[in-house]
C-alpha cells in the first residue's frame, strides 16, 4: 500500500490511493468539484469513409471507434480532422508539427487550445477506451499534473507526480477517482491508455517490450452520466479553459466507445501477446 497525498489543482484535488475493497486495486477519491473529465457517447458505425488528405486512423480495430485524431493536419489552419465516423473536428491553437517514425505528430505550445465541442458522442458513462501516444519533454514536479485530455465532470487522463513516482492517471467523474500506472519516460515515446467497462477502471502505459505497467480497480460510484466543455486535448480542462497543459509531445488520439481488450491493446503497440501491458 502506498502513501496517501494531496494535489491541489485550480480549486479541484486529488487524495492519494487506497485499496480498492473488490479489487485491489488502487481507489484515490477527490472532491467531486475536481475540473478533470471526459465525455462519452452514442455507438455509431465504423465505416465512414476516409476524407482525402487525411491519414485514417491507422488503429487494428475500429469497432465502436468515436473519436481519432491522427494530428496529420496543417496545424496552422486551425482544425483537427476527426477521420472516425463521428466527425467530430477539433478546433485548435497552439499545436506546432512535431515528427514520429509513423510519421507527423503535434508539439503542445504554452498557449495550446484544443477541444472538440460537446457532442452527445463524447458521453461514455456505459463504457469507453482512450488512447494516445505521448512524448514528454518535461514531467510534472512533485504534487503537480499536466492533462493530456479531458471532457468535464466525465473523465480524463493525466500525467502527475508524488515525490519520484511519475505516473499516468486515468480518472473518473470530474477527478473523484482514478487509477494509474507507473514509471512515464520523459523523451521517449508511450502509449497512454485509459478503459472504463462499467465496472473496471483500468491504466495501461506501454513504452517498450519490457517497459510497460498497467492497474485495475473497481470504482465505488461509478461514473457521471455527462460530461460538460466537450474535448479538451493537450490539457486539462476548467470550466472550459486549457489549464495544466502538457509539455511535448502527443500523437494518434483514439477514442472508443466501449472498453478494448487486453489483447486489442496490445495489437495498438504492434505485441502479439494479449498481456502485453500487464504490470513486470
Amino acid at each position: 500500500m502506498r502513501l496517501a497525498w494531496l494535489v491541489v489543482i485550480t480549486g479541484c484535488s486529488f487524495s492519494g490511493p487506497g485499496t480498492s475493497p473488490t479489487t485491489g486495486g488502487d481507489d484515490d477519491v477527490a472532491p467531486p468539484d475536481a475540473a478533470v473529465a471526459i465525455d462519452a457517447g452514442e455507438t455509431t458505425t465504423p465505416d465512414a469513409p476516409v476524407v482525402a488528405g487525411f491519414a485514417p486512423c491507422a488503429t487494428t480495430n475500429s469497432f465502436g471507434l468515436v473519436g481519432c485524431y491522427e494530428f496529420e493536419d496543417d496545424l496552422t489552419k486551425g482544425s483537427l480532422h476527426d477521420s472516425s465516423p463521428s466527425m467530430l473536428d477539433a478546433q485548435t491553437t497552439g499545436l506546432m508539427a512535431a515528427t514520429r517514425a509513423s510519421g507527423q505528430a503535434a508539439r503542445v505550445m504554452t498557449s495550446n487550445a484544443t477541444r472538440v465541442a460537446q457532442n452527445a458522442v463524447l458521453d461514455r458513462a456505459a463504457g469507453f477506451s482512450v488512447l494516445m501516444w505521448v512524448n514528454p519533454t518535461t514531467l510534472p514536479g512533485d504534487g503537480k499534473v499536466m492533462g493530456l485530455v479531458d471532457h468535464e465532470q466525465q473523465y480524463a487522463i493525466a500525467i502527475g507526480r508524488d515525490e519520484e513516482d511519475v505516473t499516468l492517471r486515468c480518472i473518473l467523474t470530474g477527478g473523484q477517482y482514478y487509477e494509474w500506472a507507473d514509471d512515464v519516460p520523459a523523451n521517449k515515446w508511450s502509449l497512454a491508455a485509459c478503459t472504463w467497462d462499467g465496472i473496471h477502471l483500468c491504466a495501461y502505459r506501454w513504452s517498450a517490450a519490457s517497459d510497460h505497467a498497467m492497474n485495475c480497480f473497481e470504482p465505488s460510484d461509478g461514473i457521471a452520466s455527462t460530461g460538460a466543455q466537450g474535448l479538451a486535448i493537450g490539457s486539462l480542462s476548467a470550466s472550459g479553459a486549457p489549464s495544466f497543459r502538457f509539455d511535448g509531445a502527443i500523437d494518434s488520439l483514439h477514442v472508443y466507445n466501449r472498453a478494448l481488450s487486453e489483447g486489442e491493446l496490445c495489437s495498438e503497440v504492434g505485441q502479439t501477446s494479449t498481456h502485453c501491458l500487464e504490470s513486470q
